[in-house]
C-alpha cells in the first residue's frame, strides 16, 4: 500500500497501512528513480511505527526475579555498559532480574528488547522506471544503491530479477522430489523455507505423510 509522510502518526489513515504491513512476509519498498528522497521517507515512517527493518531480533533474555538488583551476563563483548543496562531497566519498572546478553546491542535496540512490540522484517528497495533517466544518471544511482533492484514496470525491464530477490529474501529454497524407482521430477519443486526440515517437508505433501515415512536420501 501506498504511505505518506507522518504515516507513523496517523496521517493519510497511516496507522491502518502500517498494521497491514507488519503482517506481511516481506517490505518492498517501491520508490521512483526520479523521487529517490521517498526512500529516507519510507524508511522514517517503518521505524516510527516500530518496524525494524533488515535487522535480526538480539539475543538478551531477561528474567525478573523477587529480590537481588539487576545482574547482567553478556557472551559478547559490550557496548553498553552495565550500569546504563540496570538504569535503563529501572526507567522501565525493572529492579530485580537476570539478564543474559548473546548478541551484540546498543541502549537503543536494548529498549526495542524490553518494550517487545518491535517487528523485524527483511526488505530492500525496489528503483522504478528506470526507462525514464538516461544511462548515466542510472549508472549514478546505482552506485549510491548498490542494494537495490532496479526495474521499469512499463518497459517489462529486470522483472525476472525482481522475481528472484523476492524468492532470495523470502529465504525460499526449491526442493525437487523423487518416488522410489521414478525420475526425480525436476519441473515443478516444492518451495520451501531455506530452514524447514523433512518433517516440515513431510507435513506440507501430507498431515499422515510423517507418519509412514521412513528415510529420504537427500542431495544436490
Amino acid at each position: 500500500p501506498g504511505m505518506v509522510k507522518g504515516a507513523a502518526k496517523g496521517t493519510g489513515r497511516g496507522k491502518e497501512v502500517l498494521a497491514a504491513i507488519r503482517t506481511a512476509d516481506l517490505i518492498i519498498m517501491v520508490v521512483d528513480i526520479n523521487q529517490l528522497k521517498h526512500k529516507n521517507i519510507l524508511e522514517n515512517e517503518l521505524y516510527e511505527s516500530g518496524i525494524r527493518l533488515n535487522l535480526k531480533r538480539p539475543f538478551v533474555k531477561i528474567n525478573k526475579i523477587s529480590k537481588g538488583g539487576i545482574s547482567v551476563a553478556s557472551t559478547v563483548p559490550l557496548d553498553v555498559k552495565k550500569e546504563t543496562f540496570k538504569a535503563i531497566l529501572n526507567e522501565f519498572g525493572m529492579v530485580n532480574a537476570n539478564v543474559l546478553v548473546r548478541s551484540k546491542i546498543n541502549t537503543d535496540e536494548l529498549i526495542d528488547v524490553i518494550e517487545g512490540n518491535k517487528r523485524y522484517m527483511p526488505g530492500f528497495l525496489l528503483i522504478n522506471k528506470v526507462d525514464s533517466v538516461s544511462k548515466e544518471t542510472l549508472d549514478e544511482v546505482k552506485a549510491k544503491y548498490p542494494d537495490a533492484t532496479y526495474v521499469s514496470a512499463l518497459e517489462g525491464i529486470n522483472l525476472d530479477e525482481l522475481k528472484d530477490t523476492i524468492y532470495s529474501k523470502l529465504s525460499l529454497t526449491s526442493i525437487f522430489l523423487k518416488e522410489p524407482g521414478k525420475d526425480a521430477d525436476m519441473s515443478e519443486p516444492l518451495i520451501m523455507r531455506e530452514d524447514d526440515t523433512l518433517k516440515d517437508l513431510c507435513h506440507k505433501l501430507h498431515k499422515d505423510f510423517e507418519k509412514r515415512f521412513r528415510f529420504a536420501r537427500v542431495w544436490g
